[in-house]
């Protein structure tokens, strides 16, 4: 493994630790107004399925599949990179927060750790009625496209980003 990339046993031992709630804070906040989404419901009529507000789903997320700090960071630095391929007029609808930040977790899963989240936890955590694991495995794909594949993340720019969280959001891990 080339030098530059990361390598999670290399890792300080902190990134480990569970994720503090200022950083499940953020992602939320990062999410939602990378992704320019309102909280709003499904119409009476629509056939998508009830989701909770985006907090409390990656609370739940988190707690549920006891994701490290160093998987949300990387998530993170994903859902960026997905903001900068969007379209300038892009449109999103009912869930795409939700959808965007369980195929960034995944992805970010599977790069960085040994044993990587599978789509059967994920949907067992959010539940069977939310997605289907088909569903979870398509919004994955069309995720990766979007980042071209790139999911290399260098030491220098995990260490900006971790940066950037501690001075400017005031978020220790």
């Amino acid at each position: 493994m080339p030098a530059a990339v990361i390598n999670p046993s290399s890792m300080d031992l902190s990134m480990n630790k569970p994720v503090p709630d200022s950083l499940i804070d953020y992602a939320s906040t990062s999410v939602r107004s990378i992704l320019h989404v309102k909280s709003t419901l499904p119409s009476h009529k629509s056939l998508q399925p009830y989701l909770p507000d985006l907090l409390i789903f990656i609370k739940k997320l988190i707690t549920d599949l006891e994701l490290p700090v160093l998987t949300i960071i990387v998530c993170l630095i994903y859902v960026h990179r997905f903001k900068k391929a969007l379209p300038k007029n892009y449109r999103t609808e009912y869930g795409t927060a939700h959808r965007i930040f369980v195929s960034s977790v995944l992805v970010a899963s599977k790069y960085i750790d040994d044993q990587p989240l599978t789509s059967r936890r994920v949907v067992e955590s959010v539940g069977w009625d939310v997605w289907s694991i088909k569903e979870v495995n398509r919004m994955e794909r069309t995720f990766l496209n979007s980042l071209k594949w790139n999911l290399s993340v260098d030491r220098e720019s995990l260490c900006s980003y971790l940066t950037e969280l501690r001075e400017n959001q005031h978020i220790e891990l």
